[in-house]
């Protein structure tokens, strides 16, 4: 809110950076259970199955983050076609907290490049 950056890209990318860590879990259930059920290969053509499985499992998973958004009203647009500003949001305030935060994030950061 702060950067004044619309919500459908800023809500789609967060849905995005989550199903990435989603993916991430899946392909290492997936790999776990075939690994249990003794499927398990090694080479291109199990790279080629969990890549599939995880195709699909990615597949419903937007499906769902799709419709989510959808009934919360993410596409819905005036007689202009344009869309409508989200009625949720409230302004977001600098405050004293937020500076700490900012740097302290940037402190762990310095020490970490500085003692790496």
């Amino acid at each position: 809110q702060t950067l004044r950056l619309p919500a459908r890209p800023v809500v789609a990318a967060m849905v995005g950076l989550n199903r990435i860590w989603q993916l991430q879990t899946s392909w290492d259930n997936l790999r776990l259970v075939r690994g249990v059920y003794g499927v398990s290969r090694r080479g291109a053509r199990e790279l080629l199955i969990l890549t599939a499985h995880s195709l699909i499992a990615a597949t419903r998973s937007a499906e769902v983050a799709a419709i989510a958004m959808e009934s919360r009203g993410f596409s819905t647009t005036d007689t202009s076609g344009r869309y409508l500003k989200r009625s949720w949001a409230v302004p977001a305030r600098w405050g004293r907290g937020d500076l700490w935060l900012i740097l302290g994030a940037v402190a762990i950061t310095a020490i970490g490049v500085l003692y790496r």
